[in-house]
């Protein structure tokens, strides 16, 4: 007779699946425990809220991975960019610059802007153009 029975924390375990990975893990191991003593059904529920567990932890790692590795503005990147009083250095390749954060000047050596033109395109310098054929004279 407890064979028609389903487990209720195997139903709790797979809908709690959905917002917390701990809470609704738990859940679903002990159900499968469970079910395991009692013969009820609902195995595949607990597993099924198991295998979202794993698929949205995995998904969680993988963000995190993406978002530090992802390639993006630094802070100095940002401070050169928000920054006053720039003066070219005696290399002719970077600026020193004053930012001013919060009352506070600091002095940052930011990259010069390169120039885009019509000369330097399709060379290593200026690599995000686009192709054309053109006849040097």
């Amino acid at each position: 007779m407890k064979k028609d029975k389903i487990n209720i924390l195997s139903i709790i375990g797979l809908i709690t699946s959905f917002f917390s990975i701990i809470i609704g893990s738990i859940l679903c191991f002990v159900a499968l425990s469970q079910i395991k003593d009692s013969k009820e059904r609902g195995k595949g529920l607990a597993i099924a809220g198991i295998t979202i567990n794993i698929v949205k932890t995995f998904s969680v790692v993988l963000i995190f991975i993406l978002l530090i590795l992802a390639p993006g503005k630094d802070a100095n990147e940002y401070k050169c960019n928000n920054s006053s009083n720039c003066t070219l250095n005696p290399d002719n390749l970077t600026y020193t610059c004053i930012f001013d954060g919060e009352g506070v000047e600091e002095y940052i050596t930011c990259k010069k802007a390169e120039q885009k033109n019509i000369e330097n395109y399709g060379t290593e310098d200026n690599e995000d153009t686009f192709d054309y054929d053109r006849e040097d004279n």
